[in-house]
């Protein structure tokens, strides 16, 4: 027995079982981790900024804009609209430069965007927390590398300063996923639950499940 705890050998010189079984441990150990680190890591990408967040673009200044500026000069309209479809004025709250103006979701788009939803959340519920903590990972380090980027579309899209955006956009929703990081697997752990004197038994406990799709009707400028 001893010989396959001990380097050395109760004979003398190097125990060579020992050291083959100790260095193929590590190297499965040193594997294993390299897999979960590799699983963790953040997914780089890209995505191109919108040319309305450029410092330099210019654009058509709308007077007393509204979103429904395009109905009092069509000229907001895009090229190939069309006729009959309601469409929003998109504008710089900050100057009124028009920005964009685009269609509208009828009900049959609204429909087709949520039975979308319902399709994708079939397999994200069984997803594991270290696939969703990755794609929260990818978005973090996605969001840190662009954060100017953003901050500007933040300012175009709401008329916020630089320091508002950077403070109430980017950083806050950085510090979030932090948290959903480091606390969201074990705040949706199972919690168990007092149970009244008649029942005492029996447990009770709390589990959380994926309920589906939501729809979040907020401040346009939250």
């Amino acid at each position: 027995m001893w010989e396959y705890l001990s380097p050395i050998h109760p004979e003398g010189g190097i125990n060579l079982p020992f050291l083959f079984t100790t260095s193929f441990a590590i190297g499965i150990i040193v594997v294993w981790r390299r897999h979960v680190d590799m699983q963790s890591r953040a997914v780089p990408f890209t995505w191109a900024a919108p040319e309305p967040s450029f410092l330099n673009w210019t654009s058509v200044n709308i007077q007393s804009p509204a979103l429904t500026s395009h109905a009092v000069d069509p000229s907001l309209l895009p090229p190939n609209h069309i006729q009959g479809k309601k469409y929003i004025t998109c504008y710089d709250p900050s100057n009124g430069l028009h920005i964009a103006t685009i269609p509208a979701d009828a009900e049959i788009d609204i429909n087709i965007k949520i039975d979308a939803a319902k399709h994708a959340f079939e397999a994200w519920k069984t997803s594991s927390f270290q696939a969703r903590k990755r794609v929260i990972r990818s978005l973090l380090a996605w969001i840190i590398r662009e954060r100017e980027m953003l901050a500007r579309v933040c300012c175009r899209d709401t008329g916020k300063t630089m320091i508002d955006a950077a403070l109430g956009e980017i950083l806050t929703t950085c510090s979030k996923m932090e948290w959903l990081l480091q606390h969201g697997e074990a705040a949706l752990q199972p919690s168990k639950r007092s149970t009244p004197l008649l029942l005492i038994h029996k447990s009770a406990k709390v589990y959380y499940e994926p309920m589906g799709v939501v729809a979040a009707i907020v401040s346009w400028n939250y």
